[in-house]
């Protein structure tokens, strides 16, 4: 796209959310000065950058220290009772069902049930990546990172630094240009933009879609003993449409509370946790579905990546019917990118 274009986009996603501006102006305040968020102002590279950055999920970190954060954080959460549990899951079943039966007939086994899969962990060799962005030294298994010894200015990858801080393990964060430009950051991305056209379109193709609105970039996660828990949540939080399926791959063992819970069904709240190893990986409806994990009490580090994707016949039919901007609007929690093709999503397609 040229200049235009991309300011074009920049208005739109300044327009789609209080929030979405405020990231805008934090980014031109600290890489350009505040009177230059005026996105005609600025040449191609800084508005390229601008949503690489935000498709990443690093914008939002940047916004910790400003007042959309501490308010966030200032809100106390009013005590839930068992009825209202209870209502609240009546209330998703009923929900999640809807839109279950509005699906094609052919197209609602993929969300009825999660759906272990196996796919070859040599020809997409994810846990080799993940060992070098993570640094973890020959010889050292993954599942053994956090016994790995870090020097004193050590510089962890944001994956990395987070799965030490929450697991009470303090670390820096490594240099935003060091982690744009990571060499393997970007194998990451091109074995896994394999691994969707090989793997998951084709399982696609045979119910009649070879495209999708496809996650950007997969989240690696890092998941140390000591690791907090992260409360129940559904992806319909984050403004996802419900179309949209998860998929997650874990690049160690994992089980219990070295894993993901997650229930069966919109409502069913019948948790169970993913048990599987390098080679699995596994297919869900995490949009409606509820899923956490448990406080890490295991002596293993747990490393997986994750990504979701909406089948293309409903991304067109959800943009025809305004439900990717309707459903980014409600969102109640927020993440890097904002829910379009070319910042949270790109399109891939086997054609």
């Amino acid at each position: 796209m040229d200049v235009q274009a991309y300011v074009e986009r920049v208005r739109s996603f300044q327009k789609s959310s209080e929030e979405c501006r405020k990231i805008w102006n934090h980014y031109c305040d600290t890489e350009a000065g505040p009177k230059m968020r005026d996105p005609k102002r600025h040449p191609l590279e800084f508005l390229q950058t601008f949503f690489e950055r935000e498709a990443a999920g690093e914008l939002d970190d940047d916004l910790e220290d400003t007042d959309v954060k501490k308010q966030k954080l200032s809100v106390a959460l009013p005590e839930v009772s068992q009825q209202e549990v209870q209502d609240a899951q009546r209330r998703a079943a009923a929900d999640g069902l809807a839109v279950w039966r509005s699906l094609p007939s052919h197209w609602q086994p993929l969300y009825e049930v999660p759906m272990k899969l196996r796919y070859d962990a040599e020809k997409f060799d994810f846990r080799a990546i993940a060992r070098q962005l993570l640094e973890c030294p020959e010889g050292t298994p993954l599942e053994k990172l956090h016994e790995v010894q870090r020097s004193e200015d050590f510089e962890a990858c944001p994956p990395l630094q987070l799965g030490m801080t929450l697991a009470g393990r303090p670390a820096a964060k490594q240099d935003r240009v060091a982690w744009r430009s990571n060499r393997f950051r970007l194998q990451l991305r091109e074995v896994y933009r394999r691994f969707v056209l090989e793997e998951i379109l084709p399982s696609l193709a045979a119910t009649g879609d070879s495209d999708a609105a496809v996650q950007f970039e997969p989240v690696l996660r890092v998941v140390m003993p000591g690791h907090a828990a992260t409360k129940r949540h559904r992806d319909a939080d984050y403004g996802h449409i419900p179309e949209e399926l998860n998929f997650w791959l874990p690049l160690t063992s994992v089980a219990g509370s070295n894993s993901l819970y997650l229930e069966s069904f919109p409502g069913r709240g019948d948790f169970h946790a993913f048990e599987g190893t390098n080679g699995d990986g596994f297919r869900w409806w995490g949009n409606l579905c509820e899923h956490y994990a448990e406080p890490n009490q295991t002596s293993c580090t747990r490393v997986s990546l994750d990504f979701r994707l909406i089948p293309g016949r409903f991304w067109a039919a959800a943009l025809r019917a305004g439900s990717v901007q309707q459903a980014e609007s409600r969102r109640s929690r927020h993440h890097g990118g904002s829910m379009a093709i070319g910042s949270y999503y790109t399109w891939l397609s086997l054609s």
